[in-house]
């Protein structure tokens, strides 16, 4: 199953490509890793910033705040 990361931090970005995973707790498992990667990197975002986790079929399953 492809899964999409988008990124909501004010000006959203969307992820066209996404990533195959066998499951969603991988996917949100991958996001918990974009999300501490982006933590460590940045200056901190504001409080609604996150990467949204989102099913092929355009369902949202995860949100992580960054």
């Amino acid at each position: 199953m492809r899964f999409y990361f988008d990124i909501r931090d004010g000006v959203p970005a969307r992820d066209n490509t996404g990533k195959e995973f066998e499951c969603v707790p991988a996917a949100i498992t991958h996001a918990e890793e974009l999300a501490a990667e982006f933590r460590s990197q940045r200056e901190p975002k504001g409080q609604n910033s996150r990467i949204c986790v989102v099913s092929e079929n355009g369902a949202v399953v995860h949100e992580e705040k960054l």
